[in-house]
């Protein structure tokens, strides 16, 4: 679509543009603070975080300047010269952090001692050295004007948003995302396997952790932060901002690359994914879901390369951002991999360009290329390519059948109960169907924004109206969103709205194309005799947007400050508890991050040690001895979470045996295996109780029970000295 001539909105001199930016992003930094805490407090609490953004969100991009430098220089001579100068440079950082995940994924894997800032820091700084020589007759070529029209206003509004994800990413992790427990996904998997692999000085699979098997590419960077930082808490910080820029680089991809012919749809789409509540949300955590984000827009872009020029190397390289996604997570597999290819396959066999199947099966090669470094790793150590999934098919590796059948059922698209199924447990009165699931999580969630969803709904119906007024790319944007919807509403468990999320960017570039039409709009429709005065869709195109934005920023911030306003299940300061050269075993704690290092401990899948002792008939004095043995000071039981992980997934029934009796009987918590080694010396050291509380679950619902969620046992052999400093801001 060719440029359409833009009307003046008036200008702003590029201060007083700054100032608004800035103001903006302090308003709302200093809005969203801990409520209760007076103007200036907020106020510095502003500054400190802005002060960590550029520190660690600085580091955030030395490492995305250096994946553009490795990248580019690996693919500059297959990126087709026709492509806008922004994708491709997008484009080589995508590549680039794929490589530079990979390249740690074999180095490390092979040679142990690698992982610290000795080696890896020269890595980084050479990539930057590359992008920077490689760029710079485009860095020379570029200026910031002296003055921007109105339309630049709508930075402000992006600058909000910066701001609602700069409050929470220079939070330690675990402070934020309570709000649907995704703090404890981060500490359970996203950070806690990469401080596993820091701490080992290798990277190898961990038997008691599944998501160790899991494709890592965006963990493995996170690893890259702690080596250049020095530690698994110095570069945790890092690790947040890297994964929120991510979603900045998916804004600026969707921008930059449609500006050249289609600058008001730019805009507006890059505000709409800019402004989404779940993108804001999700940036603020150390997780995957912004660099499944930022791959599926590069290939969507790359998508619309090929739709106009139907060549091998644009068809490569949506392969190659596939193949980027598909390294993040299983999922991107179903979600991003499978559409993307599958709306190529529709429109090469509608368009009949046969040459066009062979672009669909190169892409998908590239996509496996990509990918296959994590199917590789986990042949070698499992025999499964897709460990944990497909254990049926390809075997169960190192896992007993009860924690597959525990993993198969928790993870299947109907309700199971538990493995094995505790004493007194009733499946739930009401089961939500699919399509209450559907309409619950993605219609009626207000993370996707409300207007923005609606927009995006009318452009379909628009386009079904009148095929003619939309491009093939519109379609095929379409057809993206309907097959992720057809798969999460069909595969996943429970549907939930955080896989979806996946969703926004066809959703955001179908609401934008429709904004920009309205805009575009030079009568009025309602009075086909007037003389227009300018466009008047203008008019009624910003107020949408705006709309939209407002309606999404306000709902951020809400749940950014509900967010902060919540308790973490387990505190650092809690595990502070522990003496210094402590080596606690955990028992239905998973959140492992912030105990000790060497830590024993096992997800809710795999075989907990002290479980296992007791199943290979080991003794209450050999199971002490062999703790002893492994250095284990501390005992660390859950009690709260071995009741919801028994009552959902499934948990040893040697570790919750009794313990429903004691709920449904109105007494406090008690194991066998825990009496057994208290006769070897085992005593209680602390204890600590929520202050609401009694535990429920589908099981059992004990009246009038105050249960301690945490309770912390020692050994007669466990260090003295004053409690270990956790760490803090």
């Amino acid at each position: 679509m060719a440029p359409v001539p833009q009307t003046s909105f008036g200008t702003l001199p590029r201060g007083g543009l700054i100032a608004l930016i800035a103001g903006a992003a302090l308003a709302m930094m200093v809005a969203v603070a801990p409520p209760g805490f007076p103007v200036g407090i907020r106020v510095q609490l502003a500054v400190v975080a802005l002060a960590e953004a550029l520190v660690d969100g600085g580091l955030a991009a030395i490492i995305l300047v250096a994946a553009g430098g490795w990248g580019f220089l690996l693919v500059r001579r297959l990126l087709p010269s026709s492509a806008p100068t922004a994708l491709r440079a997008l484009t080589a950082c995508g590549v680039g952090l794929w490589l530079l995940a990979t390249a740690m994924l074999a180095l490390v894997s092979a040679i142990p001692g690698l992982l610290n800032g000795w080696v890896w820091w020269p890595v980084v700084g050479g990539g930057v050295v590359l992008a920077a020589w490689q760029g710079r007759k485009h860095m020379e070529a570029w200026h910031v004007p002296e003055r921007f029209d109105g339309r630049a206003l709508a930075w402000v509004l992006v600058a909000a948003a910066a701001a609602l994800w700069i409050s929470g990413a220079f939070c330690e992790p675990g402070r934020v995302g309570n709000a649907f427990n995704d703090n404890y996904d981060v500490l359970e998997y996203h950070l806690q396997v990469p401080r596993e692999y820091y701490d080992a000085g290798r990277i190898a699979p961990l038997a008691h952790n599944v998501y160790s098997y899991y494709p890592l590419g965006m963990e493995t960077l996170y690893l890259l932060t702690m080596c250049l930082r020095g530690g698994p808490y110095e570069g945790m910080y890092a690790a947040q901002f890297l994964h929120g820029s991510l979603a900045v680089l998916a804004v600026a991809c969707v921008f930059l690359t449609l500006r050249q012919t289609q600058e008001t749809r730019a805009r507006f789409a890059a505000v709409l994914l800019a402004t989404t509540p779940a993108v804001i949300y999700l940036s603020r955590l150390a997780m995957v879901e912004m660099g499944e984000l930022f791959y599926l827009v590069l290939a969507l872009l790359w998508l619309r390369e090929w739709l106009a020029e139907a060549a091998w190397r644009n068809a490569l390289f949506v392969g190659a951002a596939l193949g980027g996604a598909c390294a993040l997570k299983y999922l991107c597999v179903g979600l991003i991999a499978a559409p993307v290819l599958a709306a190529m396959l529709a429109a090469a066999l509608l368009r009949r360009r046969w040459r066009g199947l062979a672009h669909v099966g190169a892409g998908g090669a590239v996509a496996l290329l990509l990918f296959s470094p994590w199917l590789i790793r986990n042949t070698l150590a499992t025999g499964n390519p897709v460990f944990p999934l497909a254990t049926s098919v390809f075997g169960r590796g190192h896992w007993s059948e009860e924690s597959d059948q525990r993993w198969v059922h928790g993870h299947a698209p109907q309700a199971h109960p538990p493995v094995p199924q505790p004493p007194g447990w009733k499946a739930p009165d009401h089961v939500p169907t699919r399509m209450e699931n559907f309409v619950t999580n993605f219609m009626a969630r207000d993370l996707f924004g409300y207007v923005t969803v609606f927009i995006g709904g009318f452009t379909l119906v628009m386009m079904l109206a009148d095929r003619r007024r939309f491009a093939a790319w519109d379609f095929c944007l379409g057809g993206v969103l309907a097959m992720q919807l057809a798969v999460w509403a069909a595969f996943t468990r429970e549907m939930p709205w955080r896989f979806i999320v996946l969703a926004m960017p066809p959703v955001c570039l179908l609401a934008g194309e429709a904004l920009a039409k309205l805009a575009h709009l030079a009568a009025n429709p309602f009075r086909p005799g007037a003389a227009p005065a300018g466009p008047w869709g203008r008019v009624p195109a910003t107020a949408l947007l705006v709309a939209a934005a407002a309606v999404n920023l306000i709902t951020a911030a809400a749940l950014a400050q509900f967010d902060g306003a919540l308790i973490p299940s387990v505190r650092p300061e809690e595990v502070a508890g522990l003496p210094a050269g402590a080596k606690p075993l955990l028992i239905g704690e998973n959140e492992a991050f912030y105990f000790p290092k060497g830590t024993l401990y096992a997800t809710a899948f795999d075989a907990n040690p002290l479980a296992a002792m007791v199943e290979r008939g080991l003794t209450a004095p050999q199971i002490a001895q062999r703790l002893k043995d492994l250095g284990v000071t501390h005992v660390v039981v859950n009690w709260y979470e071995i009741m919801r992980l028994s009552a959902t997934y499934g948990y040893s029934p040697i570790l919750t045996e009794g313990l429903f009796d004691c709920a449904q009987q109105g007494r406090q918590p008690d194991l066998p295996v825990l009496n057994d080694l208290r006769g070897q010396g085992m005593f209680q050291l602390h204890e600590y109780r929520p202050s609401h509380a009694s535990p429920t679950t589908a099981a059992s619902r004990p009246a009038d029970v105050s249960w301690p969620m945490l309770t912390i046992y020692a050994f007669p052999w466990t260090p003295a000295e004053p409690a270990a400093s956790q760490p803090a801001k």
